[in-house]
């Protein structure tokens, strides 16, 4: 899709989308964020100050050389921005296209060497994230990873084949509460802004000097469903 990718609120989470992928009939439904293994300071949704982590500086401490510490500030730095706009997102498609049955939007978390996907359901509350997917086959092959290739194709065509996270709970057994992740009680004072105001196609936000809630590090959401993989 063409055009201006700038997303969100200026006096909440608020920044421009790397990609944003438009179904058959044109309707923006899926977006993508890129992460090749350097600084994103230039691309990172806009946060306050006390959203910052500074416990990975450039320093060896505890076994990390300043490139390992600079690699995981690049790569905490991208996973935060793709849940920052995959909540967004998903709000926005609930403010712009009501009538969608099924509001658990993707956002596809992509470096050169993998991807994750990431879905937020605005209407129900619910944050999930895929374990890393390879692109390609381990080495020496170079070959695409079919079964990771097929996944992909299928979150591009998400509303045909996600039936949202009502089919999820019922085929896990779980209650719904259990695994939401209480956005709106961290977002506080600024949840009806992310339910009424968000703004699509920006090509420039105002500057605001106070807090952008709510706090990446205040944000652990749900339960984890998946268990942890290393990438």
């Amino acid at each position: 899709m063409f055009g201006s990718t700038g997303i969100g609120h200026e006096e909440g989470w608020h920044g421009f989308a790397d990609i944003v992928l438009s179904s058959h009939d044109g309707v923006p439904d899926t977006i993508s964020t890129t992460h090749i293994n350097e600084s994103q300071e230039s691309a990172t949704l806009t946060c306050s100050d006390d959203d910052c982590d500074d416990d990975y500086e450039c320093s060896s401490s505890g076994g990390k050389t300043i490139s390992d510490a600079k690699l995981f500030q690049s790569k905490t730095s991208a996973e935060n921005r793709a849940v920052a706009q995959t909540i967004v997102f998903s709000f926005l498609q609930r403010k712009r296209l009501p009538e969608f049955p099924n509001l658990l939007i993707p956002n596809i978390l992509i470096s050169p060497q993998e991807f994750r996907i990431i879905m937020y359901d605005a209407v129900n509350d619910i944050l999930m994230c895929s374990v890393p997917l390879p692109i390609f086959q381990p080495y020496p092959s170079n070959s695409l990873e079919i079964a990771s290739i097929i996944i992909l194709w299928m979150v591009l065509h998400h509303r045909i084949f996600c039936e949202g996270t009502d089919a999820l709970i019922r085929e896990m057994g779980i209650e719904r509460k259990k695994i939401q992740a209480d956005f709106k009680e961290r977002a506080k004072e600024k949840f009806e802004l992310y339910v009424y105001e968000l703004k699509y196609g920006v090509q420039g936000f105002p500057f605001v000097q106070r807090e952008s809630l709510p706090s990446f590090k205040a944000l652990l959401l749900g339960v984890q469903l998946l268990p942890n993989v290393n990438s």
